[in-house]
């Protein structure tokens, strides 16, 4: 799993607006629109199974996050905190929708 994320964080990984899906067989092709300022760090796969487990509510710090990956979640969207102005992204984990807010959780951008 390294291997594949590290190759995202290389050459980046585009929205499906830009790449979508087809569902058809066809010839990939390459599309050079990775703007490593407007993408994703190495934040959104890292070791966070042992702190999901036990979420409930807020945003989760990425201190509690090290070490290999073992776990990778979807990323949804940015947001800041109205009372701390703490940035943050929401992502969506694959453990249902009774876990966490409906699927989805706050990740602290910057610890």
């Amino acid at each position: 799993m390294n291997e594949v994320f590290d190759y995202f964080l290389d050459k980046g990984v585009d929205f499906a607006s830009v790449y979508p899906y087809k569902g058809e067989e066809q010839r990939c092709q390459y599309l050079d629109t990775h703007n490593p300022k407007n993408g994703l760090d190495r934040t959104f796969a890292r070791k966070c199974a042992d702190s999901l487990s036990s979420y409930q509510s807020g945003i989760l710090k990425g201190e509690t996050c090290v070490g290999d990956i073992n776990h990778a979640v979807i990323f949804s969207w940015f947001g800041t905190d109205k009372e701390t102005n703490t940035p943050y992204w929401i992502l969506r984990n694959s453990w249902g929708p009774e876990w966490g807010e409906k699927w989805l959780f706050p990740y602290g951008k910057r610890w």
